[in-house]
């Protein structure tokens, strides 16, 4: 169902416009230097990595040659990985004899891994986000409105009733009946990877 068309970036045939990769580092950019400052970069060193990471990136999009059915969120993995990767070899060729925040960075499985499921969580966010407006009108307002409430802005469920003048259960068998649509329209998104 997701296109890399439908993802913040155009299909990879063509590079992307300045919009459109900004729209793309805008989102996953502060992903990556926020996660970067975490694993214990300083702030110069996560805009370094972030920077070259994103450089990559470019690269491996203009550099793959894909089916026209290529889905965002593999190339996004497969690029954050191949990104990784390059710049890990760029800098343990580099690396003095005590080895930069950076290189022991990259050196770690498990911060590479935790970086791809981070931007794995924000795709799947950003889908869920896109679905959402498709979700509101394919159910009831009534509906909506019980979900809406209680889900996303986090109301109390019996607060919602009280709001909505309905009962709990009524309010309940609401967020029930949308989130069973948001599931089968995020499994058909699932189903298109």
């Amino acid at each position: 169902m997701e296109s890399v068309a439908e993802s913040p970036l155009p299909p990879p045939q063509r590079p992307p416009a300045e919009s459109e990769w900004a729209a793309f580092v805008d989102v996953y950019g502060r992903l990556i230097l926020d996660w970067s400052r975490r694993s214990g970069l300083s702030p110069p060193e996560a805009a370094d990595f972030t920077g070259r990471l994103l450089q990559h990136m470019a690269e491996e999009f203009l550099r793959v040659a894909p089916e026209p059915e290529l889905r965002f969120r593999p190339w996004l993995k497969y690029a954050a990985h191949s990104a990784w990767c390059k710049l890990m070899e760029n800098q343990v060729d580099h690396a003095e004899s005590s080895p930069s925040s950076i290189v022991r960075l990259l050196l770690s499985v498990e911060a590479h891994d935790e970086l791809l499921r981070l931007l794995d969580d924000e795709c799947v966010q950003q889908r869920r986000r896109a679905i959402l407006p498709h979700v509101r009108v394919a159910v009831d307002p009534a509906d909506w409105e019980a979900f809406y409430l209680s889900i996303l802005e986090g109301v109390a469920p019996s607060e919602v009733a009280s709001r909505m003048q309905t009962s709990d259960l009524a309010v309940h068998a609401a967020i029930h009946r949308v989130g069973r649509v948001l599931h089968d329209e995020l499994h058909r998104w699932n189903e298109q990877l």
